[in-house]
């Protein structure tokens, strides 16, 4: 081979690697450049939960037998809402990326938590937190924080991250006040029976085709058989029929069999002739914001899920278990029993405990037997 040809043949390979590098490198800030997934702050919450409320009670308006919107002017807000619900899918997103603990440590985070529920160790909430990858425990005892981390440490059979904090029993919140009638009868209103309670949802018992209608409600408001009415001489709702409130239960709910003939919805009261309808049922994840209405404090208020799969004892020293945990929702007495839905969206999600805990959707169902 001549000089001149391995010369030629020398160009030809680098300009051959240099247009190879190039591609590689123009992938590589392609991967750079792709934005991941963002989580919702509390400031963004605060901005956008007043403009979705809004927007979708416009549009319940605009596409209800009274509306008189035009179809361009359904779309506008139907598009508005849809640019909302993108952002809080990204939102999701990012916080299943955050939360995701691999399943082997999972199953030892849960032994350590059931082994910790079972012991003489004084605390008041524990379950896994997916944030600090740990084991939380929320301790109400007199002694030093490092002492109860080393006996727990010493007590657990699994080599787990353990944080411990102190806090305090968190009271169940019903009440004695009282609130005027309601019609139709939806999720937020009060309820009354020798106390006051919140009613969370209108459900069924029963196949499909032979539906027995009733409300859920907190499980430490009634007993069985208790008479349930609105209070101030609104009349009558229905009969508690089914509850779930024991030790080491995984459920603080009750079911109130409907024996009234006013009607009633699958909906949430958010204020006077306003409603937020429920489409669907299921649990809330970490990071997910959340919607309530308490009837005591009057109004609606959202929050945002911290832990999820906690057990947590009340005053009393009554253990539940699989309580959903969030915060920035100022609850107090006669909020128990509250619907706790989605914030973003129509899924309904379960029934307010305490000012910090809920009864998820996965464990009413198999405790009631409601769908």
């Amino acid at each position: 081979m001549t000089t001149k040809n391995i010369k030629t043949l020398v160009f030809a390979s680098l300009i051959a690697i240099t247009l190879a590098f190039g591609s590689v490198t123009a992938n590589v800030e392609a991967e750079e450049t792709k934005v991941a997934p963002r989580l919702l702050t509390p400031q963004d919450v605060e901005k956008l939960a007043p403009q979705y409320l809004k927007l979708e009670q416009e549009l319940q308006v605009m596409t209800s037998a009274e509306g008189i919107a035009s179809q361009a002017e359904i779309d506008s807000v139907a598009n508005q809402l849809n640019t909302i619900h993108e952002r809080v899918a990204e939102h999701k997103e990012a916080a299943k990326i955050a939360n995701h603990i691999p399943e082997k440590q999972k199953l030892k985070m849960d032994l350590a938590v059931a082994e910790i529920t079972e012991s003489s160790i004084p605390w008041a909430m524990v379950g896994v937190d997916t944030k600090t990858k740990s084991v939380n425990v929320v301790i109400v005892g007199e002694k030093s924080l490092t002492d109860y981390k080393i006996d727990i440490e010493n007590l657990i059979s699994v080599d787990v991250p353990i944080t411990v904090s102190y806090g305090e029993y968190v009271e169940d919140l019903s009440c004695t006040t009282q609130t005027s009638d309601c019609d139709p009868i939806v999720g937020g209103i009060q309820i009354n029976s020798g106390g006051n309670c919140t009613l969370s949802l209108e459900v069924y018992t029963g196949p499909w085709y032979w539906k027995n209608w009733g409300f859920l409600t907190a499980g430490h408001c009634y007993a069985i058989n208790d008479d349930v009415d609105q209070p101030n001489g609104g009349g009558e709702i229905g009969t508690v029929t089914g509850r779930d409130f024991v030790h080491l239960g995984d459920c603080d709910c009750e079911f109130i069999d409907k024996t009234t003939g006013t009607t009633s919805q699958s909906k949430i009261w958010l204020s006077s002739n306003t409603y937020k309808a429920v489409t669907s049922k299921g649990d809330a994840a970490v990071d997910d914001w959340v919607l309530t209405s308490l009837s005591k404090t009057t109004g609606i208020d959202w929050g945002q899920v911290t832990l999820v799969e906690q057990n947590v004892q009340n005053q009393d020293l009554v253990i539940t278990t699989g309580m959903t945990i969030f915060n920035g929702i100022s609850a107090t007495h006669g909020d128990s029993g509250a619907p706790m839905m989605e914030l973003f969206g129509n899924q309904y999600h379960g029934i307010l405990k305490n000012a910090v805990a809920f009864s998820p959707w996965s464990n009413i169902v198999p405790s009631l037997g409601v769908s």
